[in-house]
Parts: structure tokens; C-alpha cells; sequence
């Protein structure tokens, strides 16, 4: 949210500028062509700077009380590693009280977000799903799936996950857990997912789109990989399951758009809905496809 504030803020000054140019130009020339008068120019900038609020007041808005942000690297379980969004006028962040909680654990928050530079251990299973997931602010962050152990952990969220650029979706290569994420809206990623091969066992279901605008990697044939909406890989990023053999344990139900540098799968399923594989580069599958009940086009 912050980087679509600079965003505005950038290109509101911008126009500012221009504008200011125009107006010294109108003290020599009058540029009828686009402007008729001076008092023109004055409404226009009224109505730029009516805009750029409106945009301001919608990203001011888009928090709510109840939200969760990283301030340091930690464990998902751990009230040290959030900080709380207790109030929007003024806004203030703070440490999660013991009622309060860690997310998702007494309440479901509306959204949750990695910043840069942190590094999250998913070490629980939240009691209540959350909203949304953001994972990184543009540059770095991460959230790692799993702990030196054999617990089995399950994070659901309601709303979308969003793995920024440079950001990281991860599970560890030296533990047996058996992990579920439940994404029941969009997935956007434009960093990392990588689910390496190792012990550990991931199952991922994506209720609505996913939209690949980075590097994708499912390296082991273990737990169930399920994208239930269209699966869009986009111009010059990677998609690589061929991990994957087992038919059974990547299952595309909306079909696939693949316009990327790459997209290597290992076996499939396609069910339930009719499908397509469409778009401007090859999709490969090196072991079995099955095709059930369904028209693949």
C-alpha cells in the first residue's frame, strides 16, 4: 500500500509541474489548443488534486482495525513478530496484546502482511482463517511452512494472497510435516513459490485464479496441488512441476494460459469443468495426464 501511495504522490507532483509549465507558457503564448483560459487551468488542477485525494483516501482506507504486519523476523505464533493495527485516526501499530493474539489465533483479520526484510516460520495452525495474505513489500520477505519437527500446520485464508516482487512462498527440505494451505480467493505471484523437494509435504488449493508473474516450483511428488479457477502464466516467468509424477497430485480444474518463458509439469488431472490450454508458448507434461469426465481443448 505504501508503494502505490509514492505512486500517486509521484505522478499528482508530476502533473502538478506540468501544469506549472503551462501556466509560464500562458504568460507568453496562449496554447489554445489545449487550454482556454488561465481560470481552465485552475479547475483542472482543482479536479487533479480532488482525485489524488480520493485515490489517498482509498488507500488510507483500505486498512482496517485488526490488521497484522510483521516488525521483525519470527515465528507465525509468536506476538513479537506482528504488530496490531489498533486504530486508523490516528494510526496506531502495536505489539499484539495476550487477548489480541497472533493472527488468526482469537480472531480473523482482515489482512496480514510480510514486509521487507522479514522472514516468517509458519509454526501453528491458526484457529480462525484470515482475510487477505501479503507476502513482501516489493523487495524481500518471506514465509516458510514447517519447523524442525513433524508438526502439521494449516493456514486458510479468505481472501487474496498476494507473494510480491521479491517476496517468498517456501517450505523447508529437512522436516515430515504434512502442511495444507487453503487460498480460497485469488493467488498473484510476482516473486517465489517454491515448494523444494525434501521430506516435507505441502497441499495447496487455490479456489479462484492464479496468476504466475514469477517463478513457480513444485519440486516433490507429495501432497495435492488443486487450482480450481484459470491458471494464467505470464510473459517471461517459469512454471516448473515436474516434481510432480503422480497424476493424482495436480489437479487443474480452469484450465491453463501459459504465455510464459516456461511451463514444465511433470503428470496431471483435469476434471470437473471443461477446460482449455491456450496461450503463446508450449506446455509440457513429461509423465501421465489424465483427463476425466471432461472436454480438454
Amino acid at each position: 500500500m505504501e508503494n502505490l501511495l509514492a505512486k500517486v504522490l509521484i505522478r499528482f507532483f508530476e502533473s502538478v509541474y506540468n501544469l506549472a509549465r503551462e501556466i509560464s507558457h500562458h504568460t507568453q503564448t496562449i496554447n489554445s489548443s489545449r487550454f482556454s483560459s488561465i481560470g481552465t487551468l485552475r479547475a483542472y488542477l482543482i479536479v487533479l488534486i480532488s482525485i489524488s485525494g480520493i485515490f489517498m483516501t482509498n488507500e488510507s482506507s483500505a486498512q482496517v482495525v485488526g490488521d497484522y504486519r510483521t516488525q521483525q523476523d519470527g515465528n507465525w505464533g509468536t506476538r513479537n513478530t506482528w504488530e496490531r493495527l489498533n486504530s486508523i485516526g490516528p494510526e496506531v501499530w502495536a505489539t499484539p496484546t495476550v487477548g489480541q493474539g497472533t493472527p488468526g489465533q482469537n480472531a480473523v483479520p482482515g489482512t496480514v502482511t510480510i514486509l521487507n526484510t522479514h522472514d516468517v516460520i509458519l509454526d501453528q495452525s491458526p484457529t480462525n482463517s484470515i482475510g487477505n495474505l501479503v507476502i513482501g513489500g516489493g523487495a524481500s520477505g518471506t514465509l516458510t511452512v514447517g519447523v524442525n519437527a513433524t508438526a502439521d500446520f494449516t493456514l486458510t485464508c479468505t481472501g487474496a494472497v498476494s507473494i510480491s516482487a521479491g517476496g517468498s512462498l517456501l517450505s523447508r527440505t529437512d522436516t515430515d510435516g504434512a502442511h495444507t494451505f487453503n487460498f480460497q480467493s485469488t493467488l498473484v505471484n510476482n516473486g517465489t513459490i517454491n515448494f523444494a523437494a525434501g521430506t516435507e509435504q505441502v497441499t495447496m488449493t487455490v479456489s479462484s485464479t492464479t496468476t504466475n508473474n514469477g517463478a513457480i516450483t513444485f519440486a516433490t511428488d507429495t501432497g495435492i496441488k488443486t487450482f480450481i479457477g484459470a491458471v494464467s502464466n505470464l510473459a517471461t516467468r517459469t512454471w516448473t512441476s515436474t516434481g510432480i509424477t503422480t497424476t493424482g497430485n495436480l489437479i487443474f480444474r480452469g484450465g491453463i494460459a501459459n504465455s510464459g518463458a516456461s511451463f514444465s509439469a511433470g503428470g496431471a488431472t483435469f476434471n470437473t469443468n471443461a477446460q482449455a490450454i491456450s496461450g503463446t508458448t508450449a506446455t509440457s507434461f513429461a509423465n501421465n495426464v489424465a483427463v476425466t469426465g471432461i472436454v480438454l481443448t
